[in-house]
């Protein structure tokens, strides 16, 4: 049983890959990573930065990119203008399908994807998250489901998304085609008032 035992006892174990990730926040919408790992040679990882909370059907409101990995370090800044303020995921995620890069990483015998992720608050444009996602939403909303010949009913806008600033049109005529901006989504929708419908939208403030 002595030697039994001592055999068994010098059986290696596969290595157990890790990945660390410390965030640092250097400016209103932008955080600086340092990643760690204990896989050799280079790897290429997914920086993620992401709203914390956000539901499967949300727009997503963060940013991501690949960056590598070259033994075990890597340090890189993360961030985009416009960001509302709040809990941020700060996540960096290896896939064992495209993240080994050469052959030191490719014979170390990594078997799996792997994760690690932070919590950080960025103060970002002030706005809250919750109005952030609701203006991104209804956005994606209008982009996806409002075109030119869609019935217009200004009842149901104002309802939906608050009382419009009326703009004068500048490429058509102004009694016909009326542009009524939406500060609550940000865009300007065009209406074809003679036919009730939509003529187009625009981003932002518009008059053409």
């Amino acid at each position: 049983m002595g030697l039994t035992a001592a055999a068994f006892s010098t059986v290696a174990r596969p290595a157990e890959f890790e990945i660390e990730v410390v965030p640092k926040v250097v400016g209103p919408s932008e955080v600086e990573v340092e990643v760690a790992t204990n896989i050799p040679g280079t790897i290429e990882v997914m920086l993620g930065l992401g709203l914390a909370g956000q539901k499967p059907d949300d727009v997503f409101i963060g940013t991501d990119k690949r960056i590598a990995v070259k033994d075990g370090r890597a340090t890189s800044r993360i961030g985009k203008p416009g960001l509302p303020a709040g809990k941020y995921e700060v996540e960096v995620s290896f896939y064992l399908s495209w993240g080994l890069q050469d052959d030191t990483a490719k014979a170390a015998g990594v078997t799996s994807d792997i994760h690690a992720r932070e919590i950080v608050r960025l103060e970002g444009t002030g706005e809250s998250p919750e109005a952030a996602q609701r203006r991104r939403n209804d956005r994606s909303w209008v982009i996806g489901n409002v075109y030119a010949g869609s019935r217009w009913s200004r009842s149901y806008w104002v309802a939906r998304f608050g009382e419009p600033e009326q703009l004068t049109t500048t490429s058509w005529n102004p009694r016909i085609i009326k542009a009524y901006y939406f500060e609550s989504l940000d865009m300007t929708i065009f209406t074809n008032e003679l036919k009730g419908e939509v003529s187009h939208w625009r981003s932002g403030r518009a008059t053409e």
